[in-house]
C-alpha cells in the first residue's frame, strides 16, 4: 500500500500541470466572420473535411461550425474533422 500512495503522490505534479493546460484555451473562435481565416496568437484554422460555417445551431452569437457526416455504405464509418495549427 505505501508503494501505491507513493505512486500516486508522484503523479499529483502531473495532474495538476494538466488542470492548468485544460483551463487556459490556446484559440476561440465564435466563427461570426463566416470562414476560418481567424489567426490567435499564430494558431490558426487548417485543413477541413466535411465542415462548414452555419447558422443552424450557435452557442454565441449567430454561426457555428457544423460537422457533416456523409452516409457511407455500411462497411465504412462516417467522418469528419477541422483541424488547426
Amino acid at each position: 500500500m505505501y508503494r501505491s500512495l507513493l505512486r500516486l503522490f508522484k503523479l499529483i505534479p502531473l495532474l495538476i500541470a494538466c488542470n492548468s493546460a485544460i483551463s487556459n484555451p490556446i484559440f476561440t473562435d465564435g466563427f461570426e466572420s463566416q470562414n476560418l481565416k481567424t489567426s490567435i496568437n499564430g494558431v490558426s484554422w487548417g485543413s477541413s473535411a466535411y465542415t462548414q460555417i452555419s447558422n443552424e445551431k450557435a452557442k454565441d452569437g449567430i454561426y457555428s461550425l457544423k460537422f457533416s457526416y456523409a452516409p457511407t455504405d455500411d462497411t465504412k464509418d462516417s467522418w469528419s474533422e477541422q483541424r488547426f495549427s
